[in-house]
């Protein structure tokens, strides 16, 4: 769920470094905590966008 969750914010603001930080005040959650999290389920720009539309 989490996973999907960051997806779909990261597939809505994009994967930049301003995207990125759009996506973690939406996520109400802080910009390291994203970035480890993105480590932790190995999204990317490209997987967000794969695994949104799915």
């Amino acid at each position: 769920m989490e996973r999907l969750l960051i997806a779909k914010a990261l597939a809505k603001y994009g994967t930049s470094g301003s995207g990125k930080v759009k996506a973690a005040e939406a996520l109400n959650i802080s910009l390291s905590t994203l970035y480890n999290k993105l480590k932790k389920y190995r999204l990317s720009g490209m997987t967000c966008k794969i695994f949104v539309t799915r």
